[in-house]
């Protein structure tokens, strides 16, 4: 009897040991199970093997250490591809990827983002480097205000100039369902997506990707996913530095040509409107995308150029009837309807 019972009792006592142990047990699983990458960083590497160290240990030393690396070699002919082989054999977190075809940065990141595991994306051109809490800063400031983008601010090196550090003064704000405010009105939103990090589920929920192009195809990224944004965090910390004048895919001597420059501006202005206009986003911003045409083409009529007044028409005819009228152009301040006047009076001598 003595015997069954001291079974029976070592039985419980096992019983309650076991259940005793299970919260702790549970908490470690869920721990380990939940323990995911908080920031995916994606690197298109193409010839920069004088610059890549430089931006790789601003990465792999970043104070976030739960991020992962994903550095795509773009058939890279320098010594781009072994330096990259290096750091991967010394960092787990790092994911090399080497194209077959040389396709361009945007291809390179069209890869990086269909391997990327962590809860938000980050972008660094391999020219550039970031700031050692660029990613622990960024990420803590995003959970806090459960934001969709967070913007920081940067500044240039090597090369400077001035109009890149005056795009890069971000503010400290928070845009809660106003992306127009955001994006077309805040500095730092627009031109680039190595100043940000973007919520990955936001990205692959509606399928954005980098569309081809060899300039400016961050920007029409961007005028992709602030749209679809609910929260967007302006932080004003200097985390980015960018070496101007390196980027092989244009030269700085090509963009001062102003018939590239024209065509190019008419091909990204084009697209960013053909997809606003499937997406409906134009339809009550209508004069928030006037004054933004006046801030950004308005000075382009008064430039000597043989090819000027075709651009403002282009300009125009994009923008369409709905918004550039009579109607939407008299609510605007003296300055911009003087601007956009210009610009019509421009697009006209075209015409002739």
């Amino acid at each position: 009897m003595r015997s069954k019972f001291r079974k029976w009792i070592n039985t419980v006592l096992a019983v309650l040991l076991l259940v005793g142990m299970l919260p702790f047990r549970g908490t470690q699983t869920v721990a380990e199970n939940t323990a995911s990458t908080k920031i995916s960083v994606i690197i298109p590497v193409y010839n920069v093997e004088p610059y890549l160290r430089q931006c790789l240990d601003s990465v792999v030393n970043q104070t976030l250490k739960d991020i992962e690396i994903i550095c795509i070699d773009d058939c890279s002919t320098d010594n781009s591809l072994e330096i990259l082989k290096e750091y991967a054999q010394k960092d787990g977190r790092i994911v090399l990827i080497h194209m077959e075809v040389n396709q361009g940065a945007y291809v390179a990141r069209n890869k990086g983002l269909e391997v990327a595991s962590g809860e938000y994306i980050g972008f660094v051109d391999p020219d550039d480097y970031i700031e050692l809490n660029t990613y622990e800063f960024s990420y803590n400031t995003a959970r806090q205000n459960d934001a969709d983008i967070v913007v920081f601010g940067g500044k240039s090196f090597g090369k400077v100039e001035a109009w890149a550090d005056k795009e890069l003064t971000t503010p400290d704000c928070t845009y809660r369902k106003d992306f127009i405010k955001a994006l077309l009105y805040t500095k730092g939103a627009r031109l680039h997506v190595w100043n940000k990090i973007y919520k990955k589920s936001l990205l692959d929920s509606n399928k954005v990707t980098f569309v081809e192009g060899r300039t400016g195809f961050d920007m029409v990224f961007n005028f992709k996913v602030f749209p679809l944004a609910k929260t967007i965090t302006f932080i004003s910390d200097k985390f980015c530095h960018w070496r101007k004048g390196v980027d092989s895919s244009i030269s700085a001597t090509k963009w001062e040509d102003l018939n590239f420059r024209y065509q190019q501006e008419i091909n990204l202005f084009s697209l960013i409107f053909k997809d606003w206009r499937n997406s409906n986003y134009i339809k009550g911003n209508e004069l928030a995308l006037l004054e933004y045409v006046t801030r950004k083409f308005g000075h382009y009529s008064k430039i000597k150029h043989k090819d000027k007044s075709w651009f403002c028409k282009q300009i125009i005819d994009i923008l369409g009837p709905g918004v550039f009228n009579e109607e939407n152009i008299a609510k605007l301040s003296p300055n911009v309807q003087c601007c956009l006047k210009n610009l019509r009076h421009c697009a006209n001598r075209y015409s002739l």
